[in-house]
């Protein structure tokens, strides 16, 4: 097995051996959030039942000898380890590091036949407090992902639509589902709408006039002459130069 393989075997062994929802684990775990976190710990466990004071454990995953020495060598690397981590590990293929290598504090676990081993227990201490940069990177990696098809604020429905309900709609209209290409469009429209969505509030302030969404604002310019006569000169040509980009995102917003 190349060591690439035999790190993401160490490192599946350990998130089976700390399970949500008692643990939260992170791979590749930076130091902190900015251009001075650039350190990374292998693997950190964090228990979040009060009963077990919330223990968090630290794993430094070595495949090779020589990764081990460099390790040993440069102690600054893995010292911020113990900064943020009551417990910390060295996880390793059984038999490549003897227990007595092992620096003082930390412990050695084996990747063996049945599992993961325990050969050296590392010394436990309590952590009271983290790090400010550091619990920055723990909500920066544990907030809610974006989802794979955003929220589109529509500009035709001048509303949120899950991709759910524009796929409801699609259905009901078409007796199709959402293809591709529809799903591209979708995804430009509502990038686009985030753009005129700030010039449509400048200008419903600027006239004193209320639109529900950009749609109606749009309408009202194109349908009614006298529009044009109560927006100032800037907002006109504000308005001019966006306004095939509006008429675009009208013609996509049909799609449905």
């Amino acid at each position: 097995m190349s060591d690439k393989e035999t790190t993401r075997q160490i490192l599946e062994l350990l998130r089976l051996r700390h399970l949500a929802p008692e643990w939260a684990t992170f791979a590749e775990l930076r130091k902190s959030t900015g251009f001075r976190g650039a350190r990374y710990l292998d693997f950190y466990a964090f228990n979040t039942w009060p009963s077990k004071r919330f223990l968090k454990i630290a794993y430094e995953i070595k495949v090779s000898r020589s990764d081990f020495a460099r390790e040993l060598n440069n102690p600054l690397k893995r010292a911020w380890a113990t900064e943020v981590a009551d417990e910390c590990y060295f996880a390793a293929p059984s038999g490549m590091i003897q227990a007595d290598e092992v620096p003082e504090e930390w412990g050695l676990i084996e990747m063996v036949k049945n599992g993961l081993r325990i050969k050296n227990r590392a010394k436990q201490r309590h952590i009271e407090t983290l790090p400010i940069g550091f619990i920055a990177m723990l909500a920066r990696r544990s907030s809610d992902e974006p989802s794979a098809f955003p929220s589109a604020v529509w500009l035709l429905a001048g509303q949120e639509l899950t991709e759910e309900a524009l796929e409801e709609v699609v259905t009901i209209r078409t007796g199709r589902k959402i293809n591709d290409a529809q799903l591209k469009a979708i995804e430009d429209a509502n990038a686009q709408y985030a753009d005129h969505r700030e010039l449509w509030w400048i200008i419903m302030r600027n006239l004193g006039r209320e639109f529900t969404n950009p749609t109606k604002l749009t309408q009202w310019f194109v349908g009614d002459g006298r529009a044009k006569r109560e927006i100032d000169s800037a907002t006109l040509l504000t308005l001019r130069r966006l306004r095939n980009d509006i008429d675009s995102l009208l013609s996509q917003s049909e799609v449905l």
